[in-house]
């Protein structure tokens, strides 16, 4: 199948597995009450993350992504909050508040910080081969020095830029501003990688795809969870891993919770995988140790290993 009609076929499939609420093109205007209500939510929240950085509340748990020998090959940072509020609403509600108020560029510097002290850690500790992945909103792209600054910590760090993974998603790829391909191509050019995070909620075109400087594609979740019952969202799926191996893109499967769902990947030819089946997002303790124990694990063994996550005595997931 020449690659243009199977990333047309992905598309169709795709929509043809979203729910009805995402394909209905028309919905009732909010009334004022409810426009100075959801205002006042976002000014509350706004106060809590403006709180929450002040007080160094914030913080970042890790989930890893396994390789088919066991071996931790990158981790995900996942921003966490210890704050009331912003605990109980998590980052998927907290985050587009961040970024309609401007918050999510002191935030995004906080955690690229966080993340890099990290990574200086692992190496200290022989883990210099583990890339660390850190998600980046357009707003943080489009601002003018961002590539300089990241660069900065860098060198402030002692962080050789090819071991940070840069995750946009897709929606983001959509945009086609002059300043966010420019920053890329900076970062890029510099060693940093750029993965598309939730490939397959979005609609990328192939051009846009092939155009920028991407090096890996995490298949989204919601497709991973279909793929024993549904023939679409295994379809789908194929299509992803064929669309990848033609761009030459790393692949990485999010939300992975059985063996059949890893089977059914690596025979489609996905061999990177992350999800609970695996490890739940952890804290920088137990993702030290879980590192430790997988590169000691794929050294002593020429065979696949496929662990389930077992967390160190006296170390528990976070939430």
């Amino acid at each position: 199948m020449k690659i243009a009609t199977l990333f047309e076929t992905l598309l169709r499939s795709e929509s043809a597995l979203a729910p009805d609420d995402q394909r209905e093109s028309e919905s009732p205007v909010p009334s004022l009450s409810h426009r100075l209500s959801l205002l006042r939510k976002t000014r509350e929240i706004e106060a809590a993350l403006r709180d929450t950085l002040a007080a160094g509340g914030f913080s970042l748990s890790y989930q890893p992504i396994f390789d088919q020998r066991g071996a931790v090959v990158e981790v995900e940072a996942l921003l966490r909050a210890q704050h009331r509020l912003l605990s109980r609403i998590g980052p998927g509600e907290f985050i587009p508040v961040a970024e309609e108020t401007g918050m999510i560029l002191p935030i995004g510097e906080h955690v690229l910080r966080m993340a890099c002290a990290r990574l200086s850690q692992w190496r200290s500790c022989g883990l210099d081969q583990v890339h660390l992945a850190v998600n980046v909103s357009c707003i943080q792209m489009v601002n003018p020095g961002f590539a300089e600054r990241v660069l900065d910590i860098f060198s402030e760090h002692g962080i050789p830029p090819h071991v940070l993974h840069l995750e946009l998603t897709e929606t983001t790829l959509l945009r086609d501003t002059p300043p966010l391909v420019a920053q890329m191509q900076l970062l890029a050019q510099a060693g940093v990688a750029f993965s598309i995070d939730d490939f397959g909620t979005g609609y990328s075109t192939l051009e846009r795809l092939a155009s920028l400087p991407i090096s890996t594609m995490k298949i989204d979740q919601s497709f991973v969870r279909e793929l024993e019952h549904n023939p679409r969202a295994l379809g789908i799926v194929q299509a992803m891993a064929d669309l990848a191996r033609h761009l030459k893109l790393d692949l990485i499967a999010e939300g992975v919770e059985d063996a059949e769902q890893v089977r059914i990947l690596s025979q489609i030819g996905c061999h990177k995988f992350q999800g609970y089946f695996f490890s739940p997002p952890v804290s920088a303790d137990a993702i030290l140790a879980l590192m430790l124990e997988s590169k000691k694990k794929a050294h002593d063994s020429d065979c696949d290993i496929l662990p389930v996550y077992t967390p160190p005595p006296g170390l528990s997931e976070v939430a």
